[in-house]
């Protein structure tokens, strides 16, 4: 799942069993947009998360400072 959001940022989850949004659906804070699961050769449930800011990839930990 793609998620585009302003100021040319965009947040990418991979590995998903299921996801309950469709393409060009808009989202909102807090919907759940999917279900950990262990796609491909993954060993464990998990969600893969990166952040693209104008076609650059992001450190996430640099979003996510402060959230507990």
């Amino acid at each position: 799942v793609m998620i585009r959001h302003k100021y040319g940022i965009v947040t990418m989850y991979a590995h998903m069993r299921r996801t309950t949004v469709r393409e060009k659906q808009y989202v909102k804070k807090g919907q759940i947009i999917g279900y950990m699961g262990a796609t491909g050769k993954a060993h464990g449930r998990h969600i893969h998360y990166e952040i693209h800011k104008n076609g650059e990839v992001e450190n996430p930990l640099d979003y996510l400072k402060g959230i507990e």
